[in-house]
């Protein structure tokens, strides 16, 4: 335990939320969740969260809150909140932010890194890549979907920040969450939103699973296409993500045949009625592109689709597949 981050809050009881809580506090670590839901907090709270992993199940019992008065200045706070949910994660954890302390967000997407910078000086930012994966089961009890690397990078300056940061990598490492620390976080970050870029709008769109996306030569153009857009005005924003475009699109497509039998979280998103993180992916592609004085026609049709249809369940194609 030495040198490592003395309290943690980890904000968002989702698949993830819960995965990393389960295992720090498996860990030995001092960390909690934080809900906006008091009921559900305190059921988590009382009955500890199970966690299927593989042919393992086991359990641990992170504090969970929807109170942060009781708290007091964090460490580490770590948002584990739908992109769109970003401003209001940021009101509930002000109370929790003190000289020295550390904002990480694990969130899909661009744009929520800016709303996280406009806090106070004092607060040291970072944001980060997963590739963990969790599904929710139901509220308090998840499965390990999948094992993979964690990669984090400050976007604000200061030594305070970058130590805490080093700490908060021990404590993932020791938590089973393999983790490092690069420089420049935002290639990492691009790599990412590129495999998103390409997959989730259109399972969202044709209510296709993962891999039946390759299945049928249109989604397969309209992938390649919206993939190239982003590439494109990923390389005029100068962020190299340390592949031509070739191997990003084989990146795409061996992703969607990792992960064939998957429905994205976006169509996930869509099926439920909820609000969808397009504005933080697509979305964040054309915006980027505008600001450069690029065109990405393709990410601009899809964005407005998904927006346009983002409640329309009933009419949702192959939704039952």
């Amino acid at each position: 335990m030495r040198d490592l981050p003395r309290n943690i809050t980890i904000v968002g009881p989702g698949a993830l939320g819960c995965l990393l809580g389960a295992s720090m506090a498996r860990a030995g670590l001092s960390v909690t969740l934080l809900d906006h839901r008091p009921e559900r907090a305190r059921v988590l709270n009382d009955s500890g969260i199970t966690v299927y992993d593989g042919d393992r199940t086991w359990k641990a019992n992170p504090a969970v809150t929807a109170q942060t008065h009781c708290l007091g200045p964090q460490d580490v706070v770590i948002i584990l909140v739908k992109a769109y949910q970003t401003a209001s994660a940021i009101k509930a954890v002000i109370p929790l932010l003190g000289p020295g302390s550390l904002l990480l967000s694990l969130q899909n997407g661009l744009g929520a890194d800016e709303m996280l910078t406009a806090l106070s000086p004092s607060t040291g930012v970072a944001i980060g890549a997963t590739s963990q994966g969790a599904t929710l089961v139901r509220d308090g009890v998840v499965r390990h979907a999948g094992e993979g690397n964690t990669t984090v990078g400050l976007i604000t300056s200061g030594q305070e920040a970058r130590h805490m940061l080093e700490r908060t990598v021990e404590a993932f490492n020791l938590a089973g969450w393999p983790c490092s620390m690069v420089r420049d976080i935002y290639p990492v970050i691009w790599k990412k939103l590129l495999v998103n870029v390409g997959i989730n709008a259109l399972t969202a769109l044709t209510g296709m699973k993962n891999g039946e996306l390759l299945d049928h030569e249109e989604t397969v153009a309209i992938q390649e296409t919206l993939v190239r857009e982003g590439y494109t005005v990923a390389e005029e924003a100068g962020i190299h993500i340390g592949m031509d475009f070739t191997a990003c699109l084989d990146q795409v497509r061996q992703v969607c045949r990792a992960t064939a039998a998957n429905r994205s979280s976006m169509l996930q998103d869509r099926m439920q009625g909820r609000p969808t993180e397009i504005d933080y992916i697509n979305g964040a592609v054309c915006r980027i592109a505008r600001g450069l004085g690029l065109k990405t026609p393709v990410n601009d049709t899809v964005t407005g689709l998904v927006k346009l249809f983002n409640a329309d369940t009933e009419n949702l194609p192959n939704k039952n597949r």
